[in-house]
This record gives C-alpha cells, structure tokens and sequence, in this order.
C-alpha cells in the first residue's frame, strides 16, 4: 500500500494520518490526496502539529550519536537527545 509520506531524512519519513479520537489511522495515499493536493497536506498537517498547545519538540542529533557508537564497543549504544523550541525547528 503506497502512503503519502516525505522522506526527511536516512530512514526517516513523515507520513500523512488521521488522528481520530480513539486512534491513528494512516491511509492509503490515494484516499488522502481524494482531500487535496499533497504538499498542501503535508503544509496544513504541519502547521496543526504545531499549533498544539501542550507540543513539546525534541531534536535528536543521530549523526552525533552513530559516530558515538562507532567508537564505542559493539553492543553499547548511546544516544543524545536535547530539547528544542518549535521555532528552532521551523524550515
């Protein structure tokens, strides 16, 4: 099933959903683009996702953490996460 989603980044992709009530569906990408063109999707879902009053954005730095795993020994992992403002991550 195709879906209407954005690569962001290696093996990292945004996906358009409906988040109903009780859950989260993603559907087939033809039966979201029955609502409107994509980027016009992804543009509207994303200023929801922001929009949310209790939103509270991470910034995950994997590149810093894959080299940190490099040098570690194998089986040990570490990742860095910090905290960021919406507006730090707007494009």
């Amino acid at each position: 099933m195709a879906l209407a989603e954005r690569r962001i980044a290696d093996d990292l992709r945004v996906v358009l959903a409906f988040d109903a009530t009780t859950r989260v569906v993603v559907p087939p990408r033809e039966d979201v683009l029955e609502l409107g063109g994509e980027d016009e999707l992804f543009e509207l879902a994303l200023a929801q996702t922001r929009g949310e009053p209790d939103l509270e954005v991470m910034q995950h730095d994997f590149a810093r953490a894959r080299a940190a795993r490099r040098r570690r020994p194998t089986g040990t992992r570490h990742w860095r996460i910090r905290s960021a403002t919406a507006a730090s991550c707007a494009p």
